[in-house]
């Protein structure tokens, strides 16, 4: 609990205007949901005001094994963290973000919620989503755009929506 306080925890009650320099000199390198808020943000032209993070430790209710990490985390050990990112924007709306990043126990599973509260409300909740494959499948249907794109550093949000290619690669060149 110590080390994830002093590596992770102590950033997060810095103003928006520090801990953006301390990312931008790399002295610390944000959870997902920072960066993610930010893309976000611009691809929905939207101009942030202030953004504020806090990250919380997971910790084991019960020894847990985990098969990737070869180990069991003990009862009262960091299991992962869940980081919570509220970004306000001058429109007027307000962006918050939660990734739990966490050792799953036996009875949990992975999953992706999202709500969205204005006109309508809306939730979706996908349980068991083939990370690795959305992963793999966003990168390779992304090619032809990239090959399109202009010279130089683009980050994703400023290009085309991504599509499922149908058709062999070369016709969408």
């Amino acid at each position: 609990m110590t080390e994830f306080n002093q590596q992770i925890g102590n950033y997060n009650d810095l103003p928006y205007a520090e801990i953006s320099q301390k990312i931008e000199s790399g002295e610390y390198a944000p959870p997902y949901m920072w960066t993610q808020n930010g893309w976000l943000a611009s691809r929905l032209g939207l101009t942030i005001t202030n953004q504020t993070q806090r990250c919380v430790p997971q910790i084991a209710t019960e020894d847990i094994y985990s098969d990737t990490l070869k180990m069991t985390v003990k009862k009262g050990d960091v299991l992962g963290l869940s980081a919570l990112v509220i970004t306000e924007t001058a429109e007027g709306i307000t962006l918050e973000t939660e990734c739990i990043g966490k050792i799953l126990t036996a009875n949990e599973c992975d999953k992706n919620s999202w709500q969205f509260i204005g006109e309508p409300n809306t939730a979706i909740e996908v349980n068991n989503p083939a990370t690795v494959e959305l992963t793999c499948a966003n990168l390779v249907n992304r090619i032809p755009a990239l090959i399109k794109s202009p010279a130089g550093f683009i980050t994703t949000e400023k290009m085309p929506n991504n599509v499922f290619m149908t058709k062999p690669m070369h016709e969408y060149l």
